[in-house]
């Protein structure tokens, strides 16, 4: 099962946690988990690109950060953080 949980912060930033109830993720694998082309599955058909392009969102287009929690035999999540402008409703729109 994923549960997927979003909270706003006080300081007007975004908390987002993905977890779900799978085998967890060893210490071995934490440590490359975002680089490109990593994958413990090459054999299935995976490319290892999945959570590189997460992070590079997460880090780079949303100027956030995000971190695994996980030890092995154990749930594994991800908590995103970031900031979210929300736009002035109150200016006069180009499309007036």
């Amino acid at each position: 099962m994923i549960k997927i949980k979003v909270e706003q912060a006080i300081d007007k930033s975004v908390r987002l946690s993905v977890s779900d109830n799978g085998k967890g993720v060893n210490n071995d694998t934490k440590a490359d988990i975002f680089e490109p082309f990593y994958t413990t599955a090459r054999g299935n058909g995976n490319t290892g690109l999945g959570l590189y392009m997460v992070y590079q969102w997460v880090t780079q287009v949303l100027k956030g950060d995000i971190k695994l929690h996980s030890e092995p035999q154990s749930d594994a999540y991800f908590k995103m953080q970031f900031i979210i402008t929300l736009p002035d409703l109150t200016a006069k729109s180009h499309y007036d």
